[in-house]
């Protein structure tokens, strides 16, 4: 668990999130509400347990180039570390909207279920597209390599 980790649960049953150090989306769907729920909060009390945790070493432009890093490799991972998180934000706000949206649908007629789980649907794709986007625009530079001999 990490503490920029988050759980969204698109629907009462089924619920995701992103690892931040693969970029894998992974998603959960529940036999039950109070199943989604309990998992919900237990995710949420291990990503604050994760907080709680003392920080790594801190890791600066200055560190990289005090150890023979590059900074400006360094730098560019930074911007895209802050990209990554706005764009999460912005994410998350269409999946509040989402949710909104579909219990304004659930509260309005049964008949509309449909049409807000294709909303639902929608969203999550989008979701996923962004994410996937946001990857095939961060660049990879290499300047380390490590040879093992057995």
């Amino acid at each position: 668990m990490l503490p920029e980790m988050e759980f969204h649960k698109p629907s009462e049953t089924f619920g995701q999130w992103l690892d931040p150090t693969s970029e894998n989306l992974y998603g959960l769907n529940f036999t039950s509400v109070s199943d989604a729920e309990n998992f919900a909060k237990f995710f949420a009390d291990s990503v604050t347990q994760a907080s709680a945790a003392p920080p790594p070493p801190a890791a600066t432009a200055a560190h990289a180039a005090a150890v023979g890093g590059d900074t400006e490799e360094f730098e560019d991972l930074e911007s895209h570390r802050r990209e990554i998180a706005r764009l999460k934000a912005q994410l998350a706000e269409k999946e509040r909207e989402g949710e909104r949206r579909v219990q304004e649908a659930s509260a309005s007629s049964g008949a509309s279920q449909a049409s807000s789980n294709a909303q639902v649907d929608s969203l999550s794709s989008q979701l996923k597209n962004l994410t996937m986007e946001v990857l095939s625009q961060r660049p990879f530079r290499h300047t380390h390599t490590r040879t093992h001999t057995y």
